[in-house]
């Protein structure tokens, strides 16, 4: 889900040069952020 919202903003202000304030670096981290919170959720679950 994350990889849905976040890499695609990212990809077009880096190829496009859009005027969109979103950086890069906001997409890489809500990923490991919903990454680890998907690894923390499936530890719970043992």
């Amino acid at each position: 889900m994350s990889w849905i919202v976040l890499v695609p903003p990212a990809l077009l202000t880096v190829l496009e040069n859009l005027p969109i304030p979103f950086h890069p670096l906001i997409a890489v981290a809500g990923v490991a952020i919903f990454s680890a919170l998907i690894l923390m959720n499936s530890l719970r679950m043992k």
